[in-house]
Order: C-alpha cells, then structure tokens, then sequence
C-alpha cells in the first residue's frame, strides 16, 4: 500500500486504509456475520469482497502490475480486479485444478491471449482421490486431462525434459520405471550416495528398499497399519535426521491410519523435528529425504489395487530429491505390476536391506505406543 500512497483520491485512500485493515485483522472474507437477517449478512460480505477487489484494481493500476501469483481460490475470487489487465495465465499443478473453475476464469479474463497449464500426467490427479467418476462429465475433471484431450490449432501439447528436483542417479531410476524411459536431463548431475553410510550397502541411484514384512492390521472403520513398519520409519528417520540435520525429511504412507500410528509413537517417545504425511497430500512438495511406509502385507494382502495405483506409485516415489527409503513387504510388492520395474532395477544394483535396523543397531532402544488405541 505504502507505494501506491502518491497521488491517490481521498475515495481511494480510504478503500485502501478498509482493506488494509480487513486484511491485517484477517478476517473471515468467506464467513457471514452472525445476524439474523439472511439478507444483512449476503450484503455484509458481498460488501467485504468489493472492498478487496477495489484495492486490488488500485494497486494494479497504481504500480502498473504486470504478473499476478495467485492461488485458483483467490484467483477465481477476484478476478474481477484483473479481468481487463491479464493476458497470459501460467496453471501450475493443473491436475488439481477442476475444469469448470478454470473455464471460469478463462471466460472471465477479457484480454486473455494464452493459456499455459503445467502438471504431470502420470500421477493422480485431485479427482481421482476425492471425487466420484460420475460427476467428471459435468465438469468437474482435471483442468490437465480436459486440455491435453483437447484439440484445435490452437492447442500444443509437449513436455519438459530438464528436472532441478533429482540428480543423475536418481533420475535414471525415475525415468525408467515412472516415466517409461522417457529422456529426462537432471541440472544436478553429481551424487554422494548418501543412503550408503545410513545402510551399509551400494545405493548406485539413492533408493533404498528395506525388506520389513510386519504384520499388517485392518482399522476401523477402514484404513490400514502395520506398527512394525512404522517403528522401522522412525528409526531410519532418526537416523536421517542425526546424519544430515540441515535436510529435509518426511515420513511418507498411502495409509493415513498409519501416520496417525507414526504421530502418536514419535509423541509417546518424545521424539521432535520429524515430519509426517500421507503419500497423496505430499503429491506437488518434495523433501531432501522421503522414508515411504507401504502397510501391507502378505499376511492380510495378495494383491491391493490401492498400492498399485500407478498414479499414486508415480507420485510417492517422485518426492525425494537427495534420497528414498522404502520400507515393505518385498515378496508381496514384487507380485505389484505398477512395482515391479522398480523393484526389479533395485535388486540389479543390490540396493535391497534384507536385514531391518541391522546397521542402525547403535540408536537408543524406542518405547512401544501403548496398543490401547488399537483398531480392528
């Protein structure tokens, strides 16, 4: 605001001093005010809206603002503000963003010359992790998948070949089992290996598969966990993290009951500075380090189409980008066709830990989550 200050109206000045304390105060723009009067309350905020989009136009005007970042949410908001300023839109993460939202603002943007929308369309999408198939013919698919199925002159399609997130090792990995050997060219070409002090044997491509069985449980009322595979996270966490405390690190699982497990034994144990998140949410963040937690295994599962979901496999095994640990029932995922390339390549550049925790025997021993919160 203090740049825009110079020549304004009193009539701007004031509508810039109202947003600003709307803004500061941080208040509710979305949330009706408690009142009675259902008419009173659309006003309330209807009023609050138009504070902020004025501000936003003055601002616009006043600085000559030429690129605008902004998520779709605040975008669609008040994209009034900017509909006759925009003329070229970047999406990124486009398979998160639902097709009749963008339509919208495209619609709305009145100087609009290109649209570019940027995702990877081998991982899942939002959609498909949230929403019922039959609403997708209604608009509400992947703004990624309805453009890239679309045609016209006007439409190129192509992809990027140069990655900042993985090194060399990595990506050839990546590339071969993700992205069926597509070329990939990694801007960070070195590598020091640094799984292989953590495990003692040869990590040519900074993955690591930890062979841990466990014994797999059914939660209720759904969901999955197996608490032996949890500990075993938790202790290559640990020691991730007493090696190289200046990186990243997260404990990944498709299995959300399994990261309630992991939170509540690293709080019984008083253990800090470790993050946790379920493999989908992670999908668009990336880590230094990922140890991936899989839950199943052969004593409850022969086959599971949750885990085997290309899509999410592309996307939890594409976190990393110094190193990645997964931890699982080797026997079990190699019977997993969307796994089996990965495991294959592993093996070939013996890169498996048949042994859990045999090298990590030096930590301090971790006392167990009492099993009364236990589910079926």
């Amino acid at each position: 605001m203090d740049q825009c200050e110079q020549n304004l109206t009193e009539d701007e000045r004031s509508l810039m001093i109202s947003a600003q304390h709307l803004i500061l105060d941080k208040d509710d723009l979305s949330a009706a005010v408690e009142t009675d009067d259902e008419e009173k309350e659309e006003s309330n905020c209807d009023e609050k809206y138009a504070t902020i989009s004025g501000c936003i136009k003055i601002i616009m005007k006043r600085l000559d603002i030429q690129i605008v970042i902004a998520t779709m949410t605040v975008a669609a908001r008040y994209m009034s503000s900017f509909k006759d300023t925009i003329k070229y839109c970047i999406v990124d993460e486009a398979g998160y963003v639902v097709q009749i939202k963008l339509a919208s603002l495209v619609a709305y943007l009145h100087e609009l010359k290109g649209l570019a929308c940027f995702g990877d369309t081998c991982q899942n999408d939002g959609f498909d992790l949230s929403l019922p198939q039959w609403l997708k013919p209604y608009g509400y698919n992947s703004a990624l998948k309805v453009v890239k199925q679309g045609g016209g002159k006007g439409l190129f399609t192509g992809s990027l070949t140069k990655t900042y997130r993985f090194g060399k090792p990595m990506l050839d990995l990546i590339a071969q089992c993700c992205y069926k050997g597509r070329n990939l060219n990694a801007q960070n070409q070195e590598s020091t290996h640094p799984l292989k002090p953590i495990f003692g044997i040869e990590t040519p491509n900074d993955f690591v598969f930890v062979d841990c069985p466990g014994t797999e449980r059914a939660c209720y009322p759904k969901g999955k966990r197996n608490e032996r595979q949890a500990i075993e996270a938790v202790i290559i966490a640990q020691k991730l993290k007493e090696t190289y405390p200046a990186y990243s690190l997260v404990i990944a699982s498709p299995y959300s009951k399994q990261i309630d497990y992991i939170r509540a034994y690293l709080k019984t144990n008083g253990i800090n500075g470790i993050e946790t998140s379920s493999a989908d949410k992670l999908q668009g963040n990336e880590k230094d380090f990922v140890v991936l937690n899989l839950v199943v295994s052969s004593n409850l599962t022969k086959m599971n189409k949750f885990i085997n979901d290309k899509g999410r496999y592309t996307s939890a095994v594409t976190r990393a980008c110094l190193g990645c640990v997964i931890i699982g029932d080797l026997a079990l995922m190699k019977k997993h066709p969307s796994w089996q390339k990965i495991i294959q390549m592993l093996v070939e550049t013996k890169s498996i830990k048949p042994k859990p925790s045999s090298s990590l025997a030096t930590l301090p021993p971790l006392r167990n989550v009492s099993s009364t919160k236990s589910v079926l």
